[in-house]
């Protein structure tokens, strides 16, 4: 019953956001030019008059003196890059810059106006900029070329470089009316392995749940760590959900390993459950670790009661809805980013996020995917998505209710009925770990699409 009633908050709470900043989506919003001015004055220390054109490109000219007649010398010009490149977005929306060129088209200056990008992933943005400067019209701006990016931020670090060098180019073209035939753009090509490498991982781990392989789902485990977890530092986190929320998404072009991760996710947990969860996680691999090795140590803790259990694993869908409200309620995504695997991954967080993050760890090593169970909130997501899953863990009428299973389960998601005494598997807590279906001496739980009970 828990689970219908957060499915239900949750869409209510996804579709009460969508509608409320559509409007704002399909309307542009009007530049402040008075701001503009302000910032403009930065670039161009030595400017006193600053005049706004309004015509296409708009942008700003900064003169030398307090009048902006024909005789009076001109520095240069400033324009802001949401309004002459409004296509190209960061991570988690625009990045507006206000940028300065002089009369031959370098880059004198760019200042930061607002953005949306999450923390603890640009803590060096400003350094970013300064990488920007002296640029001349002829000098291609190509990152990881001619331009360094921001660690464990490619996305905003190509929406910024990209923003920039299409406004410029847009303003030389139309405004300084010079000729750019002899730049030489590095060639460009599609990351098709962000779209191939999640799509052979989301396939290894639907294997290893229909053929009951354990190596198969240690494969893809293993690849989820390497490429998502300790190469790419991607992954599912509820800050995605919430763009989604506030119809706040980047380009394809810009994140295809974004758009591969949420389609796989979605497409599994309704096609078959919790694959993400159970099978490509990178921090799944790093808890079962810890606990193979807590184990192996022989560290071990007592279960805590199923009633303390199942109020405990109410806490991931209460901060899955109360984190991704306040998200959607000012318009930020970052607030939703509580997970402590992207410390983890990204080696940036506040103290905070560090200690949770060792707590975590440490609970991790003495209660199978303790993060999983009770703090989770993309698990929580994925678990009311796979409710409506086409193959599920089923228990047919072969059962003779020995409880093996349910004593082998390691998220203890197969649970007795007290009434009737009948066996069921939630599948909102079951990983598709398929222990129960390889350990059941009558062969009873099944892995199938099929809802009817069979001998």
């Amino acid at each position: 019953m828990r689970y219908k009633f957060f499915s239900v908050l949750l869409l209510l709470v996804l579709v009460t956001g969508m509608a409320t900043h559509l409007p704002s989506r399909l309307r542009s919003s009007p530049q402040d030019s008075s701001e503009e001015i302000q910032y403009a004055h930065r670039l161009f220390p030595g400017g006193e008059d600053i005049v706004p054109v309004t015509t296409f490109p708009p942008h700003l000219k900064i003169y030398s003196a307090s009048s902006g007649s024909e005789g009076q010398p001109l520095l240069g010009y400033a324009f802001r890059t949401t309004a002459l490149a409004p296509e190209i977005k960061g991570y988690a929306g625009p990045i507006d810059l206000l940028v300065g060129i002089d009369r031959t088209g370098t880059i004198v200056g760019v200042h930061l106006i607002s953005h949306q990008e999450t923390a603890s992933y640009i803590n060096d943005l400003n350094g970013f900029l300064q990488q920007f400067l002296n640029r001349g019209a002829g000098d291609p701006l190509m990152l990881g070329q001619t331009i360094d990016g921001i660690s464990q931020a490619t996305i905003t670090s190509s929406a910024v470089t990209r923003s920039i060098e299409a406004s410029r180019t847009l303003m030389i073209q139309e405004v300084l009316r010079i000729d750019q035939a002899g730049r030489k753009h590095p060639p460009g090509s599609f990351p098709w392995e962000q779209i191939l490498i999640p799509g052979l991982l989301f396939i290894l781990a639907g294997s290893g749940a229909f053929w009951r392989k354990t190596s198969l789902r240690w494969l893809a485990l293993s690849g989820g760590l390497i490429y998502l977890g300790l190469i790419k530092k991607t992954m599912m986190a509820s800050a995605h959900v919430a763009k989604i929320g506030i119809l706040n998404l980047p380009s394809f072009s810009d994140a295809p390993l974004w758009y591969a991760l949420m389609a796989g996710t979605v497409l599994s947990c309704l096609a078959g459950g919790m694959m993400y969860c159970g099978s490509i996680c990178p921090f799944a691999a790093v808890q079962e670790l810890l606990y193979a090795a807590g184990k192996r140590l022989k560290f071990k803790v007592g279960l805590p009661s199923p009633r303390i259990d199942a109020m405990a694993r109410i806490f991931k869908h209460a901060l899955l809805i109360v984190i991704l409200s306040a998200s959607l309620y000012a318009a930020n995504p970052d607030i939703a980013n509580v997970e402590v695997y992207v410390t983890l991954f990204t080696r940036h967080g506040s103290r905070l996020a560090w200690v949770l993050l060792g707590v975590m760890l440490a609970a991790g090593i003495f209660h199978y995917r303790f993060w999983c169970k009770y703090f989770c909130p993309v698990g929580a997501m994925n678990g009311l998505l796979s409710q409506a899953s086409l193959f599920k863990i089923r228990v047919n009428t072969s059962c003779n209710g020995c409880h093996q299973c349910q004593a082998l389960c390691p998220t203890q998601a197969i649970k007795t009925l007290p009434k009737s005494g009948k066996v069921i598997v939630e599948n909102p807590e079951c990983i598709l770990c398929m222990t129960c279906v390889r350990c059941c001496p009558q062969g009873a739980l099944r892995f199938s699409y099929d809802d009817k009970e069979k001998e």
